[in-house]
């Protein structure tokens, strides 16, 4: 009698995507192993995945504002250009202080803030037909972020809590691909740059967003 094949009960794989609120780059590898149970006729597993995502801003735009105190009343194409001036991203235009007049906007002109998220994850997933299943998955964890600018850097660590869900299909017995949905969220790092406290929203970066991903995956 030949014994059955043993069950490929561990995995490893990675993810690529884009996180669509901040315009950022996404990137992951996880490493896990099947659970051997059933959630209400789905399959389960965990995981471990460690993520990095990239933020940035050069502080060069397109156009600057032709005049920040240009009264509305008079010249209404001005005024757009005056709200221009109020957005952070043009504070290297204005030669008193951008942001509106907010130290930590004025400070991040130029910025880039690198995160990696490191999460311990559940994932469940369904077989729609032979070719196709349906997965979700709910994690948590901490997140190392970092933020360099042109007047110094800070980092910070923080929580991070992530859930997705999409669609894989089976390309062999142990290779599997898929395509889904991610929403994150991490609590807002606070740093200090050159004295002042900034956090995200000088950045302009969103703490909780929603990013497209495409990802591989191979059972052993």
């Amino acid at each position: 009698i030949i014994p059955a094949p043993a069950p490929e009960l561990w995995f490893a794989g990675g993810t690529a995507g884009y996180i669509l609120g901040n315009g950022c780059e996404h990137f992951s590898g996880h490493i896990g192993r099947d659970l051997n149970r059933k959630f209400f006729g789905w399959d389960t597993a965990a995981y471990l995945e460690v993520a990095y995502f990239d933020c940035d801003h050069s502080g060069r735009v397109e156009e600057p504002p032709v005049d920040p105190k240009a009264d509305p009343k008079k010249d209404p194409k001005k005024f757009d250009d005056k709200k221009k001036f109020d957005d952070p991203k043009y504070a290297d235009y204005d030669t008193g202080g951008g942001g509106g007049g907010d130290p930590g906007a004025d400070l991040l002109s130029v910025y880039d803030l690198d995160v990696i998220p490191v999460t311990l994850n559940l994932k469940l997933e369904r077989e729609i037909n032979s070719y196709v299943s349906a997965y979700g998955t709910i994690g948590a964890g901490i997140a190392f972020s970092d933020l360099d600018t042109s007047f110094g850097d800070d980092n910070d660590i923080t929580f991070f809590a992530q859930a997705s869900a999409g669609l894989l299909h089976n390309v062999t017995e142990s290779f599997e691909v898929f395509t889904g949905v991610r929403a994150i969220y991490f609590s807002d790092p606070s740093f200090t740059i050159a004295g002042e406290s900034v956090d995200l929203d000088d950045a302009g970066i969103d703490n909780f967003d929603f990013l497209v991903e495409l990802g591989a995956r191979y059972n052993f």
